[in-house]
């Protein structure tokens, strides 16, 4: 019974978790947790364009299927540029490659 109902809840896209906290499943099945920033503020003009060029610089290092420290490197460049990091841009970086190299489909080139 317990499994079902396990399994059922895991099937939902988005269900609370025992203590409160709000997780839904991402394209792959991973679960994540749901991050509400009540003070968080409209990014400006110039932050997003700093995303963007992150965003940019991601998926060329990404598009082979494999990330190098160079290309890992130039991305923790790209994001200290302004002097400012954006909770975005880590997230950014979380989904684009760490959650990607977690589930296999990008492998971290050592060698490079």
């Amino acid at each position: 019974m317990k499994s079902l109902q396990k399994e059922a809840e895991l099937s939902s896209a988005s269900f609370l978790c025992e203590i409160g906290v709000q997780y839904y499943l991402d394209e792959f099945g991973f679960r994540l947790m749901l991050v509400e920033r009540p003070n968080h503020k409209e990014l400006t003009p110039d932050e997003l364009q700093s995303l963007k060029k992150l965003h940019s610089v991601i998926d060329q290092a990404i598009a082979d299927g494999k990330i190098s420290k160079y290309e890992m490197d130039l991305i923790d460049r790209t994001i200290h540029s302004d002097n400012h990091i954006l909770v975005e841009e880590i997230a950014l970086v979380r989904e684009l490659i760490q959650d990607k190299i977690s589930s296999g489909l990008l492998s971290y080139d050592w060698n490079s």
